[in-house]
């Protein structure tokens, strides 16, 4: 008989449950490319794959194993991953929300994958980490930078698409008298879509695709 302590208990549950079989909603898809985004900005952290687990008996978040995240799968649903920590939008919203505008859940899980990092050098396997002091700064004004509400129609122009988006930061930028600017980039999906995480370079620093690029059918 194996015995556990609370903590191994969790871990061992979390690590043996099924894989998540959650609807995909633009929700779900935002925060798993959102949480990539943020990933991408670190060596340290690029490289980890992502696995969502069925957690409904389990009082844990995220557990780092090797390279791989196991990931309780609440965070996948809006209204779960606020049970414990509602936001404004949360206690006003009373039906399921599709547009994904909080960007403190993957704030969030990113400071909690840092954690895990951090113990995961300390006492497992003596991996090294690179994670600079900055890096929640940077994930959180990339984040803000993030086109929401993307909308592409055709225009009366032969092969001309008008794209709109809202931008979090726009009001912020105008209070300060800066106009900034985002760079649509328009591809195949039959072609391109296995680069869709590349990082891009602007202005000299490499920034997740999935934070920067917006994706459109073919």
């Amino acid at each position: 008989m194996v015995v556990r302590t609370p903590q191994e208990q969790q871990c061992h549950i979390l690590k043996t449950a099924p894989d998540s079989q959650h609807k995909e909603t633009r929700y779900s898809v935002s925060v798993k490319r959102s949480l990539n985004a943020a990933l991408a900005l670190n060596q340290s952290t690029q490289n980890f794959k992502l696995v969502f687990k069925s957690g409904t008996t389990v009082d844990l978040d995220l557990l780092l194993v090797d390279d791989t995240l196991l990931i309780n799968d609440k965070w996948l649903d809006f209204h779960e991953s606020h049970n414990n920590a509602p936001c404004w939008l949360s206690q006003q919203s009373t039906g399921q929300v599709n547009t994904f505008s909080c960007l403190h859940v993957v704030t969030h899980l990113h400071d909690l994958v840092l954690v895990e990092l951090s113990r995961d050098s300390d006492t497992r396997t003596g991996r090294t980490s690179t994670i600079e002091p900055s890096l929640s700064l940077r994930v959180r004004e990339s984040l803000q930078q993030m086109p929401l509400v993307v909308e592409t129609a055709l225009t009366e122009a032969a092969c001309e698409l008008k794209v709109s988006w809202s931008d979090s930061d726009h009001d912020l930028a105008s209070v300060h008298g800066l106009d900034p600017k985002c760079r649509v980039t328009l591809h195949r999906e039959s072609t391109c879509s296995p680069k869709r995480f590349d990082l891009l370079e602007q202005n000299g620093k490499h920034i997740p695709s999935a934070v920067r690029l917006v994706d459109f059918d073919e």
